[in-house]
């Protein structure tokens, strides 16, 4: 919540998209130990559209959530899931619904922070009472505790979740609403009321984010978006351990845990320690770009800052190359690459070691450790780093797999492992001292020669060559002509590792094989379904990733790239009306004809299901159905079955269900019934012409 202070400065929320911000940063302190916050512009909210939390990973969370003790935290448990239906139902109708069921503002702006060990939330509201009807109902249904107090002279709206018997106090899950902001903290009830009082921002903050300019120069410097960018204190994270009553965080944790919730540091040991962190002081993070055009691609980093210039000017000798082929993810499936400069290896560690040993400690425990780190044996690393001289990187890139091939005895793989050196055609000539590998020699002109070795799958021909200034060993088409890229790329210092997933292929390589997982492990239909529905929600978020870990001057950097492919998903996959014919994914993950359904446009529908030969119909139901975001609910209004095809047709208990939809196409779709109990049921709906 604004202090009167906070309020003064930003005059109100709706000023501009960055007053929203700097109101939130004069609520939190300034030695937070982790702050984000962001808003959204149109073009940013059209990019994000399905650049969010995954509908269907959270379903599935939901359905976890459903199938916990009944017995234990009910209303708490039944609260979240409450929220979370309310959040997927408002999602599922885009940016605009979600923004008018809660009273967002337009922008979305929000910050997470911690005021001490209080988790805080706050959101930019445009209609103040719909934000707070929409969590009243989720307590109402709930059935959680919620009450109204005046704390000092603020009305104050809290729910207790009734957690003393096992932390030894109950939480508060407060809110207040003020100035069109939401104020949203989880507070402990044993804490004082000017402490909550705090926590929400309603007493002035005495040094404030805002006061600091922490975000504002984290922004500048590393060039993040407005739409996301934050940081971990680790210097705070130092000062909470060692010198807990010179923080809030350290405050809290004492008055929470009790003033021995943390063993004495010597005042000796706080100052060398937090000297240390001064090193290292914030891990920041935030989007660099985000753009739609056919896809939404969104690049971001995170920095681990650095402050001492030794350190980092060692490190960022340790900078090897990482081939192309690992900094993409549209063509492979999988790919690693580790860059570290060998030959730079033992003269960086000999460095970082002088300079631990030479730094003065009078903390007995840093003292200790030096005197570990003399007594390390580190010939192992030296042995090593003396075999791998000249050596810059090595990397593996999966392209294609068949997992269905090896039923049948055959290994289809596409795949290459390299090996970039100063020196390939040395690293080439040690092949042959390879007891398997005894005479083959490896042309230098880039000629590839197969290593011939016995006993190998059917289908896995092997090939090695030397292109470039890295020796490839390759399997398969694309490899081959990864492979021969190699040879026309340079080598430089890229960074120390990189990686890419394309989930997209993975998932269908994945859905393709399920048969095949499940008689290596899995037989249960319940077990099918659930391995199913785990698999299609592996790419629901983004389709392809990517990530580089590079030295520079002031850190060590991670960029990470995510690209989804609209056209591929929605939020809430509309179905369609018409007739379908149903199949059950059975024991041994084998999808069988079980009968037929119509879902008509008026929303009623009806299904026969037939027995195993399909000559007769055992149950019949007609009922009433919709749609809320990717779950369909079903009223049945009659209900017919039988045992077998001899007997009559008797009245059924009418019920009312519900499924998850896990993939929907022209088609059809399908979808998970029974999610949160241990017997599951995926149908498949296969739409009639």
């Amino acid at each position: 919540m604004l202090s009167t202070a906070s309020l003064a400065m930003a005059n109100s929320i709706t000023v501009s998209n960055d007053d929203v911000l700097f109101s939130f940063q004069h609520s939190a302190p300034a030695d937070t130990l982790f702050y984000v916050d962001g808003w959204a512009d149109k073009n940013t909210l059209a990019a994000t559209r399905n650049f969010s939390a995954s509908s269907l990973q959270l379903e599935l969370a939901v359905a976890e959530l459903e199938s916990l003790d009944p017995n234990k935290y009910t209303a708490e448990i039944a609260f979240i899931v409450t929220l979370l239906e309310q959040w997927l139902a408002a999602q599922a109708t885009g940016h605009e619904g979600l923004s008018s069921y809660y009273g967002l503002h337009e922008n979305l702006a929000s910050a997470v922070y911690l005021d001490g060990l209080i988790p805080v939330l706050q959101l930019a509201l445009n209609n103040q009472a719909a934000f707070f009807e929409a969590l009243s109902k989720a307590g109402e249904q709930s059935g959680l505790v919620h009450k109204n107090q005046l704390w000092g002279r603020y009305s104050v709206d809290y729910w207790v979740l009734q957690t003393k018997s096992d932390l030894g106090f109950d939480l508060w899950l407060t809110l207040v609403i003020k100035d069109n902001v939401a104020t949203i903290a989880l507070i402990p009830a044993i804490l004082s009321q000017a402490r909550r009082l705090d926590a929400l921002g309603l007493l002035p903050e005495a040094y404030s984010l805002a006061d600091s300019q922490s975000m504002v120069n984290i922004r500048e410097q590393e060039g993040f978006l407005p739409y996301t960018a934050g940081f971990a204190n680790l210097l705070e994270m130092t000062r909470l351990v060692t010198d807990p009553r010179s923080s809030k965080a350290g405050e809290d944790l004492m008055a929470v845990a009790g003033k021995q919730a943390l063993p004495p540091v010597s005042v000796a040991c706080r100052r060398d320690w937090l000297e240390l962190a001064h090193n290292t002081p914030k891990l920041v993070f935030g989007y660099d770009r985000i753009s739609l055009q056919r896809d939404t691609v969104a690049d971001g980093h995170m920095l681990l800052q650095i402050n001492n210039p030794t350190v980092s000017e060692a490190l960022q000798k340790l900078n090897g190359y990482l081939p192309n082929y690992s900094l993409l993810a549209q063509d492979s499936l999988l790919s690693l690459a580790l860059g570290i400069d060998i030959n730079a290896l033992m003269p960086v560690v000999s460095q970082l070691r002088r300079q631990a040993l030479s730094t003065y400690f009078n903390c007995e425990q840093l003292i200790a450790m030096q005197s570990d780190l003399i007594a390390a044996d580190i010939s192992p690393l030296m042995i090593a780093a003396a075999a791998g001289q000249g050596i810059n990187g090595v990397g593996a890139v999966l392209y294609d797999i068949d997992l269905t091939s090896i039923t049948s005895g055959e290994l289809v793989v596409d795949a290459l492992i390299s090996v970039t050196t100063e020196h390939p055609e040395m690293l080439s000539n040690l092949v042959s001292f390879i007891p398997e590998l005894h005479g083959l020699e490896v042309p230098i002109d880039g000629t590839s020669v197969a290593l011939g070795l016995p006993n190998l799958p059917v289908g896995l021909s092997p090939k090695l060559a030397v292109k470039g200034q890295n020796i490839v060993l390759y399997n398969g088409p694309k490899s081959a002509d990864a492979a021969q890229q190699l040879t026309y790329e340079e080598p430089s210092k890229r960074g120390v590792f990189s990686a890419s997933s394309n989930y997209q292929k993975l998932n269908q390589i994945a859905v393709n094989t399920v048969d095949f997982i499940a008689q290596m492990s899995l037989t249960e239909a319940s077990e099918c379904a659930e391995l199913y529905a785990n698999i299609s929600s592996m790419h629901d978020s983004v389709d392809a990733s990517t990530m580089r870990v590079t030295v520079e001057d002031n850190g060590i950097r991670l960029d990470f790239g995510v690209q989804v492919d609209h056209s591929a998903r929605t939020l809430a996959p509309g179905i369609q009306d018409g007739h379908y014919r149903l199949q059950l994914l059975g024991e041994g993950c084998i999808w069988e004809p079980v009968g037929s359904e119509k879902m008509s446009a008026d929303g009623t529908g009806q299904y026969d299901v037939l027995d195993d030969m399909g000559q007769c119909s055992l149950h019949q139901s007609q009922y009433i159905w919709q749609q809320q975001g990717r779950r369909l609910i079903y009223n049945e209004k009659t209900s017919l079955g039988r045992d077998s095809c001899s007997d009559n047709m008797q009245n059924y208990t009418l019920e009312n269900y519900t499924c998850i939809i896990i993939n929907a196409s022209a088609s059809g779709f399908d979808c998970l019934y029974n999610p949160s109990s241990e017997d599951k049921r995926l149908y498949r709906y296969v739409l009639s012409p």
